[in-house]
């Protein structure tokens, strides 16, 4: 039982693990899964991030995407999401774990490892809003985000409860500028998550329609 809690805990690999991110964002880029060569969204990248405690707002947010033929990347911040998205429309226990569609692609971004805590703690909940493990999972999107923006490619970050009733391409700024559209939080700084990360002081990873 040590040795297993020893091993939930371990140091990350850190540039190993922005590899394997930035290498499938790379190949998630383009925003539809029929994108021309000259499109002007080949080098962007439509985001969402979730943990298993999650599952039901990404499958729908997953349904959504397919059906709008989108390309996407799912960071999954647990290792049991990522698990279950890459094999593919299973079961572990009573949740059920979407299958990715044709444009779908799935990176892991471990906040438990990051943040030293252990694996069930961040996946297997729903974490209610500035309380626990929600500050680490919220911080986590974020972090993961810049590490495909280092990449070299632009970002549209969708949270999983956002419905996209229609292709979200007009969202993607179009000035040269502009890297990675977010929406800002709205309400005192002092209820704001601190992610001691560099960043808009107060960005939000929801996009809202």
């Amino acid at each position: 039982h040590e040795e297993s809690q020893e091993a939930e805990t371990a140091p990350v690999d850190e540039d190993a693990e922005a590899r394997v991110i930035q290498t499938t964002a790379r190949s998630a880029a383009g925003v539809l899964v029929h994108s021309p060569r000259d499109s002007p969204y080949n080098n962007t990248v439509l985001v969402t991030a979730a943990t298993s405690g999650y599952i039901e707002l990404l499958q729908n947010w997953m349904c959504q995407a397919d059906a709008l033929g989108l390309r996407y990347l799912v960071m999954a911040l647990d290792r049991r999401l990522y698990e279950g998205l890459s094999t593919g429309a299973v079961a572990y226990g009573t949740v059920h774990y979407p299958k990715l569609g044709p444009g779908g692609h799935a990176a892991l971004h471990s906040v438990a490892r990051f943040r030293h805590l252990p694996e069930d703690v961040i996946g297997e909940q729903f974490h209610n809003y500035n309380h626990g493990p929600y500050v680490a999972v919220t911080c986590g999107k974020p972090r993961a985000v810049g590490i495909i923006l280092s990449a070299g490619l632009d970002v549209l970050f969708l949270d999983p409860d956002v419905s996209l009733i229609r292709s979200p391409l007009p969202l993607v700024p179009q000035d040269s500028l502009v890297y990675y559209a977010y929406q800002p939080n709205i309400g005192p700084a002092t209820q704001l998550p601190n992610c001691n990360d560099p960043g808009p002081a107060e960005g939000n990873t929801g996009v809202f329609r």
